[in-house]
C-alpha cells in the first residue's frame, strides 16, 4: 500500500512539472507574440491595422513538435447587415457581432534555450489584418453604425408620448447619476446638435463632433421659468430643486438651433461597447451648462417666494373648459350680460362636474350636456385667480336653488347669466364651490 501510494505521488509530481513547463513554454509563446505584433504594429501607418495588431491575442494554442503557434485578434467587424429591431438596440448587437468577429493566424515558431521567437513570413497574416481594417473602418463608416452609436451617447428621443424616459435616456441618468441630476442631463443634451462620428484613427480614437449652441439662452430659461410660476397655483412654496429642474427644462425648451460653435468628444469605444456609456467630454460639456444656469438659481426662487399662492391671471377665453362633452349630449346656449364680469359656469350631478364654461362680460358659447338633471353653479367677478382660488374674495359665488333639467337632444336649452334671464340662485361661498356633487 506504501509503495502505490508513493508511486502516486510521484506520478502527480511529474504531472505537475509537465504541467508547468507547458505553462511556461505558453507564457514564451505569448511573450514572443506580443513583442511581434507591436513591432509590426509600432510600424504600421494605418491606425486601424495599428489597433487590431495591439489587441490582446486569444485562444493560444502552442505546439512545441510542429513549432507552430495559433491564435485570434478581434477583427471589428460591427455586422452592418445583421443589425435588427430599434435603433437604440443597434449598438448592443455591433458589441456582440465585434466579440465574435475572428481573425485566426496560425505562425511558426521557435522554442530555444527557454526562449521563443517567431519564425517564418509574416505577410499572409498581416495582410489579413489589413483587410480586416478596411472592412472594419469601412463598416464603422456607415450610417447605420455611426447612428447606432451617436443615439445611444446623444439620444433626442428622450421621452415616450406617455412621459416615461426612453430606455437610451435611461440608461444616460443611470450613467451619470452622480454628476447630473436628470434634468441637467436633458438640457446637456438639448444643448447639442446632430453628431458625427469620426473614423479616421481607429476604434482606439473615435471622436464624436457636434455642433453645440453658441450661446446658451440664459435670459430666454429664466424668463420662461418665471412666466410658468406665474402662471401656477402654489409656486411659493416649491422647493429650490424643483424651482431648478424647472429652470433647466425652459433651458431645454429655449435652445432652437445651434451656431459655428463646433465641439469634439473622444470616446472610449471598449467602454461603450462594454456598455459603458460614461464620456468624460461629454461630462465637461453638462458641467458647464449646469455651472452657468446654477448661478441663476437662487434669484428665481428667491422671486418665487414673493408670489402669491394664487397669483392673478388673464381671464380665460369665453367657451368650454377642459372636454367634458365637448361634442355630444344636448345643446345649451349661454350667455352673460354685458356688466364687466367675467363668469365660471359648472354643471354637476351626483358623479361630479360634468361640464364648465367661462363666459367674459357681454359674450356667449355653445355647449353640450346629456340629458338630466344637474346642480348649477356660478361664480363672477372681475381678478381670475384660475380654477382653484376663482375670483377670490371679491368675487360672487351662487347655485341655483332647485336643479336644472336638461331634456333630450330633440330640444336645446338658452341660458342667460345676468339680467332679466338669469335663473333663480342662492348665494354660496368660494370654499364651498368646488363641492360639485349632487345630494342623494
Amino acid at each position: 500500500m506504501k509503495r502505490q501510494m508513493v508511486w502516486i505521488a510521484l506520478a502527480l509530481l511529474l504531472l505537475g512539472r509537465a504541467v508547468t513547463a507547458e505553462e511556461g513554454v505558453r507564457e514564451r509563446a505569448l511573450f514572443a507574440l506580443r513583442q511581434r505584433l507591436e513591432t509590426e504594429a509600432a510600424g504600421c501607418a494605418d491606425p486601424w491595422t495599428a489597433y487590431l495588431l495591439r489587441q490582446q491575442p486569444m485562444e493560444l494554442q502552442v505546439d512545441p513538435e510542429a513549432g507552430t503557434l495559433s491564435f485570434s485578434l478581434c477583427a471589428w467587424d460591427p455586422g452592418v447587415d445583421a443589425l435588427k429591431g430599434p435603433e437604440e438596440r443597434h449598438l448592443g448587437q455591433i458589441a456582440a457581432h465585434l466579440a465574435e468577429s475572428r481573425i485566426r493566424a496560425r505562425l511558426d515558431i521557435a522554442l530555444e534555450n527557454g526562449e521563443a521567437r517567431i519564425t517564418g513570413d509574416l505577410q499572409p497574416f498581416l495582410a489579413d489584418v489589413e483587410e480586416a481594417a478596411r472592412e472594419a473602418q469601412r463598416q464603422f463608416d456607415r450610417v447605420e453604425v455611426r447612428r447606432a452609436i451617436v443615439a445611444r451617447l446623444l439620444p433626442k428621443a428622450l421621452y415616450h408620448d406617455d412621459g416615461m424616459a426612453s430606455p437610451a435616456f435611461r440608461a444616460l441618468i443611470h450613467t451619470y447619476s452622480g454628476v447630473f441630476a436628470p434634468y441637467e442631463l436633458e438640457a446637456a443634451l438639448a444643448a447639442c446638435g446632430d453628431g458625427v462620428l469620426l473614423v479616421e484613427n481607429g476604434p482606439g480614437a473615435l471622436h464624436l463632433r457636434l455642433q453645440t449652441a453658441a450661446d446658451l439662452p440664459v435670459k430666454e430659461a429664466v424668463e420662461k421659468a418665471r412666466s410658468w410660476l406665474v402662471a401656477n397655483d402654489y409656486s411659493n412654496r416649491l422647493e429650490e430643486e424643483e424651482i431648478g429642474a424647472l429652470l433647466f427644462r425652459s433651458l431645454a425648451d429655449s435652445i432652437s438651433g445651434f451656431g459655428e460653435n463646433r465641439e469634439t468628444f473622444l470616446i472610449d469605444m471598449e467602454a461603450l461597447l462594454a456598455g459603458d456609456l460614461y464620456c468624460e467630454d461629454f461630462a465637461a460639456h453638462g458641467k458647464w451648462i449646469a455651472e452657468d444656469m446654477k448661478r441663476e438659481l437662487p434669484a428665481l426662487a428667491a422671486y418665487a417666494r414673493t408670489l402669491p399662492d394664487h397669483p392673478l391671471r388673464p381671464q380665460p377665453e369665453t367657451g368650454v373648459l377642459g372636454e367634458q362633452n365637448a361634442g355630444g349630449g344636448t345643446l345649451l346656449l349661454l350667455s352673460a350680460e354685458d356688466d364687466g364680469l367675467g363668469r365660471y359656469i359648472c354643471f354637476s350631478d351626483r358623479t361630479g362636474l360634468r361640464l364648465a364654461v367661462f363666459l367674459r362680460s357681454g359674450e356667449s358659447c355653445r355647449a353640450h350636456l346629456p340629458a338630466g338633471t344637474y346642480a348649477l353653479w356660478c361664480a363672477k367677478g372681475v381678478d381670475w385667480y384660475g380654477t382653484q382660488a376663482l375670483f377670490g374674495e371679491s368675487g360672487t359665488y351662487t347655485t341655483t336653488e332647485d336643479p336644472v333639467t336638461i331634456l333630450d337632444e330633440s330640444h336645446y336649452h338658452r341660458i342667460g347669466f345676468g339680467g332679466a334671464g338669469d335663473l333663480p340662485t342662492r348665494a354660496g361661498e368660494i370654499g364651498t364651490f368646488g363641492s360639485f356633487g349632487m345630494e342623494a
